[in-house]
């Protein structure tokens, strides 16, 4: 949803920095405590670090132009990356690693 609407806003907890790249980020309300704007690319981390640890699911963002080394598609995303460019919207395998299996999505949610 973030990236639709540009970002969320999620409780200010102590240690917790404004994202420099964003504008409007901290904000108090007359009934809520100090929040703080998180942008699509830290929350769907976020939420995938937490998903993971419960042993729910885990997200990976990724791109043929990666800036980071931790997006760097696999050959499953890049695969799909490169369908993506040919007008393509989703695509999954499920394969087995380590004698379980895994689901894997990728699809356009955000465009």
């Amino acid at each position: 949803m973030d990236a639709v609407y540009g970002g969320v806003y999620v409780e200010k907890k102590a240690g917790m920095s404004a994202d420099p790249f964003l504008a409007d980020t901290d904000i108090i309300t007359r009934d809520d405590p100090l929040s703080t704007k998180k942008n699509w690319a830290v929350t769907t981390r976020e939420i995938s670090a937490y998903a993971e640890q419960e042993g729910l699911f885990r997200f990976h963002i990724s791109s043929l132009n990666s800036l980071k080394p931790d997006n760097v598609p696999d050959e499953f995303e890049a695969g799909a990356l490169h369908r993506f460019q040919q007008g393509e919207k989703e695509t999954f395998q499920s394969e087995l690693q380590q004698s379980k299996t895994f689901f894997k999505v990728y699809g356009t949610a955000f465009r």
